[in-house]
Parts: structure tokens; sequence; C-alpha cells
């Protein structure tokens, strides 16, 4: 009966299916015991918040403000149970305290979001770009910025409760991946695109935890079906090369950089990885031509 990940993949079938009431049923007589002590609170919240009660939405969440580590994390779901009901005032409270908490790549996308949502569009690129300088090397914002510069308006980051309930389990997949719990990170990962399959970050995160398990057709499968509208989609492919290369599948992942070499020709990473995949083969001269490529698109090294 109190089977933890039983119970957890039976409540995502009640909320698919709008059976909300049975899910909170469920989740309430779960033991709070391990990884539950944080998320039946968080899922909790988020199905009384669909079922329009904010006040117990918030009430679920208190046994997270008694943990330090995660007093960020219920600002941030707080906060978005607010915005989506149409709170804006106590939304920014709980959004900008999360900020404020951590520097979680989430946390600085949701508040980013409701920010230019909200006309605050300086504000906006302020937060992007410190978390830019904090985390060198990071592009999580580029099309953000392209965005900003175009006068175009941010997409809600949660557009429904089930949107919210998919969000717990990615939050929750991300930490156990960082503490190295692996396995149990992808079950998480699972019960996140059962609720929001087209889910482009979640699709690469599980993608590589299947990699660390040595699950590279599995990890192939999701970098696939990244929606190709998504920003993410370019990143997803070339892992997808790296891996077939892995796989021994050397001619395919060949055949996808040039493809994507010639889709976008002011790009030159494909060509880089192109050149290293052929060099590792001794293939010099073809890896040469690539290298050549590369060096032509970047123009002044």
């Amino acid at each position: 009966a109190g089977a933890p990940i039983a119970n957890l993949s039976i409540v995502v079938e009640d909320a698919v299916a709008g059976r909300n009431g049975d899910a909170v049923k469920r989740l309430t007589a779960i033991p709070r015991r391990g990884m539950n002590t944080f998320t039946v609170p968080l899922l909790l919240a988020w199905l009384h918040a669909a079922q329009g009660s904010l006040d117990l939405a918030e009430k679920s969440l208190d046994p997270l403000a008694r943990v330090p580590s995660f007093t960020a994390l219920r600002s941030l779901h707080l906060g978005l149970i607010e915005e989506l009901a149409g709170k804006k005032a106590a939304a920014e409270e709980n959004l900008s305290k999360a900020a404020e908490t951590t520097q979680s790549l989430r946390v600085v996308q949701a508040y980013g979001r409701f920010l230019e949502r909200n006309g605050r569009a300086d504000e906006a690129k302020a937060l992007y770009r410190t978390f830019e300088e904090k985390n060198a090397g990071s592009d999580s914002f580029e099309e953000a910025f392209v965005r900003l510069e175009n006068g175009g308006k941010a997409a809600p980051f949660i557009a429904s409760h089930r949107d919210g309930l998919a969000e717990v389990f990615f939050n929750l997949a991300g930490t156990l991946a960082q503490g190295r719990s692996s396995e149990l990170a992808v079950i998480y990962g699972r019960l996140t695109l059962r609720l929001r399959p087209d889910f482009p970050l979640a699709q690469i995160l599980l993608g590589g935890l299947l990699e660390s398990l040595d699950r590279g057709e599995d990890a192939a499968e999701l970098y696939r079906h990244v929606n190709p509208k998504s920003h993410l989609a370019w990143s997803a492919q070339l892992r997808l090369a790296s891996l077939l290369d892995d796989l021994k599948r050397t001619d395919e992942a060949v055949n996808l950089l040039r493809t994507m070499a010639e889709k976008n020709k002011s790009r030159h990473e494909p060509l880089i990885r192109l050149g290293d995949l052929l060099r590792s083969k001794e293939r010099f001269k073809e890896a040469s031509e690539a290298y050549t490529g590369a060096v032509t698109r970047i123009g002044t090294l």
C-alpha cells in the first residue's frame, strides 16, 4: 500500500485523466519518507490549485519551509501557482524571493519570464545577464535575448496545472541527478514526460541520465524527439551525433553533422564536431576539410 513509485505512477495517471480528487486522496495516504518528504507536498499544492483552493495549496507547501535547502523550491512553486491564478503581486514576491535564494536556472527562467510578461524587459535582461556572468559559457538565455531584442512576448513558464506537476518531477529529477541517484532520477524524468511530453529540457536531462546508465539507444530516441522548434533542438542534435558514434554508428553521426552544417551555414559547431570525429577515425583528409570549413565560418579567430 505504501509503495512510493507505484503510488506516484497512479497519481500521474489520475492527473493525466483529470481525476485530481483521486490523486489528492492517494497522495495524502502515501507515507512521507525519503523523496516523498518533498515530492508529496509539491504535488499536493498543484492538485489543490487545480481544484481552485489556493489556501490549501499554500498550506500543503508548509513542510518545505522547515527545510532550508528546499525553501527556494517552495517559493518557486508557490509563485508559479499564484501567477497561474492571476495573483501577480503575490507571485512576484515569491518568485523574486526564490531568485534571491538560489541561482538555479529554472528559478531565473521563471522569474525572468514573469518580468517579461509584465512589461519589465530591462529587469529580465539584467537578471539573465547576471546568470550568464556567474555561469561562464552558458547560453541558456540566447533565445530570450533574441526575443527581447525583437520585442517578442515570452510564453507562460507554466501554462497549466498539469505543467506544474511535471515541473515538480523535473526539479526533483535534476536534484537526484546531481546526487548521483540516477535510476530514481530516470523514473522521475519519465513521470515528467508523461505529464508534459513536449518538454525539451526534460528530454535532454533524461537522455543524459540514460547515457550514464549505458542505455544509449533509449537516449538517442529522446534526442530525436526534441521539438525542432525548440532552441534546445540544436544541442539535442549535437548530443545525438556524439551518441551515434559511441554506438558504433559513425556513418549516421557523420551524415547528421554534415546535414546540420548544411542547414545552418552560420554555425561552426557541427564542423568542429565532425572534424574531431573524423580525426579520431584517422580520416585525416576529411577532418582537415571539416576544420577548414569551421575556421572559415568563425572568421577572425
